[in-house]
């Protein structure tokens, strides 16, 4: 049987506390090591998913239709990414109204 210990006696020091291991706080704990400070990440994930958001996208970005893409050949446009992303997205209910008006922005920006 394992025993959780109380918070009284599971106490540690640390100069820095950042909560997220995601890219926004893995950037904020280096920068805290490089001014000579001791840091502590707390995340719900374990080690094996560390990034957090960045780890899915794989820190990329999304283009649609670039230069690059038409250079190698890569057919794309506004109309396909907006059906990849709707079909995947699945805005199927009253209250998605906002992300979908967020992702039609997006694909615009991205197409761009």
């Amino acid at each position: 049987m394992s025993r959780t210990m109380p918070l009284a006696e599971n106490r540690e020091q640390t100069d820095v506390l950042v909560i997220g291991a995601g890219l926004a706080g893995l950037v904020a704990a280096a920068e805290a090591l490089d001014a000579g400070r001791s840091v502590m990440v707390l995340d719900q994930e374990n080690e094996a998913n560390l990034g957090g958001q960045a780890w899915w996208s794989f820190g990329g970005l999304f283009l649609i239709d670039s230069p690059e893409q038409r250079r190698l050949g890569i057919r794309d446009s506004l109309e396909l990414a907006r059906g990849d992303w709707l079909a995947t997205a699945g805005f199927d209910r009253d209250t998605d109204v906002w992300g979908r008006q967020w992702a039609e922005a997006y694909l615009d920006f991205a197409a761009g």
